[in-house]
């Protein structure tokens, strides 16, 4: 590429090259954004400079201009919106780790729509220090739809969970408001069926575990003749599951035979 005769394009490759960029986002960039090759270097400097002023590290720098080239050609300032997020109770440090993790937060379609999203948690109770560290964990809440959120609460609330009920669950496992709405009724039906409703409430990052594994619960009291409210004790009691946490991608036999063995110890030592 640095050998085309054309001295605005080795121009701005030279920049960026001097800058950190490889040739790879180079090539990524110009793709995206082919007019970037006629944009002041000295716009380009402008927008990293804003986020440089922010405190962002070059690393996060060149991540977000890769991930997000159309930042030259917003007509929004960054430091505009920036200082919107701090207006909303972002501290620095926060608005760096949610945009350099999720640089698309700063298209105009989901960031005009984030005040939406705010006062519509707002009207589930959820204060905006509680969204602020829902989107820490989870800065994909941003680019929900308003739909999808509501779907999901509305999900939950279904369940005859309280409002505040609902709201530490999710405060508990934020990836809870983008998981899909034919799954989570699954799931929690599963638990539901076992007296467990109240437990996933307070633990409700279980809900995270695969059809492999509920099926393989399934299994497991259906061989064994267990009764669900001894099943329920073992559960809440031992949890079981805790000991299925670092191995969720097994196959559903694996999984009954991991199970199996666990509770059989328990039995024992019951």
């Amino acid at each position: 590429i640095i050998s085309i005769d054309n001295t605005s394009l080795r121009k701005r490759i030279n920049y960026f090259l001097d800058y950190g960029f490889t040739i790879s986002d180079i090539i990524n960039i110009i793709n995206l954004v082919p007019e970037v090759i006629d944009i002041r270097i000295s716009y380009i400097n402008k927008i990293i400079d804003e986020f440089n002023n922010y405190g962002f590290s070059k690393d996060s720098i060149i991540r977000i201009i890769t991930h997000l080239p159309n930042l030259f050609i917003f007509k929004d300032s960054v430091t505009d919106n920036l200082d919107k997020l701090n207006e909303i109770g972002y501290s620095n440090k926060e608005i760096i780790s949610i945009i350099t993790k999720v640089p698309a937060i700063l298209r105009k379609s989901y960031f005009d729509n984030i005040f939406i999203k705010f006062s519509l948690l707002n009207s589930y109770e959820f204060t905006n220090i509680d969204i602020i560290k829902l989107t820490i964990s989870n800065p994909y809440i941003l680019m929900y739809s308003n739909n999808k959120l509501i779907s999901n609460i509305e999900c939950l609330l279904k369940f005859n969970y309280s409002k505040n009920e609902v709201n530490n669950m999710i405060k508990n496992f934020p990836l809870l408001l983008g998981y899909d709405t034919t799954s989570l009724n699954k799931k929690i039906n599963f638990y539901k069926n076992k007296g467990l409703e109240k437990y996933i409430c307070n633990n409700s990052h279980l809900l995270n575990f695969s059809f492999d594994l509920i099926n393989a619960r399934e299994k497991l009291i259906t061989d064994n003749n267990i009764e669900n409210t001894y099943y329920k004790d073992l559960f809440e009691n031992n949890n079981c599951a805790s000991l299925l946490i670092d191995n969720l991608f097994l196959s559903e036999e694996d999984f009954y035979n991991i199970y199996k063995k666990t509770t059989n110890d328990l039995l024992r030592r019951s």
